[in-house]
């Protein structure tokens, strides 16, 4: 995961930095054609270059969940295909896992598992 340098570059530390960005994502959503001309600010003036570095950590961890979320739904369907309905524990247990390799692996041994019981869930 990607994180924002620990010494402040702007007069700003990095937590408050965090909390400035998930304020503006919640309160002020951007429409599609602001998102554009924001885009188009921010690129085109070297003034908001740290702008800029925040938008690009925001986007690599929104890029990052999105992955995340994609194994657990891929690894939900092929488990429901290959054993059948699983339970809530079983789904819950899925959900809650948070290692990119632990998804790797799973994902990989529904190949060879005969039983949903041979991969620990």
């Amino acid at each position: 995961m990607v994180k924002l340098p620990s010494k402040p570059t702007n007069g700003i530390d990095p937590a408050r930095q965090n909390l400035l960005v998930e304020f503006v994502e919640t309160y002020m959503p951007l429409d599609s054609q602001e998102s554009i001309e924001f885009e188009q600010i921010i690129s085109s003036d070297d003034q908001y270059k740290e702008v800029k570095k925040m938008v690009t950590v925001y986007e690599q961890r929104g890029i990052e969940k999105g992955i995340e979320q994609g194994k657990k739904e891929t690894l939900l369907l092929l488990l429901n295909k290959k054993f059948g309905p699983l339970s809530e524990a079983q789904q819950q247990a899925i959900l809650q896992i948070k290692s990119m390799q632990t998804l790797n692996e799973l994902l990989l041994s529904i190949m060879d598992a005969s039983t949903i019981a041979e991969l620990d869930l």
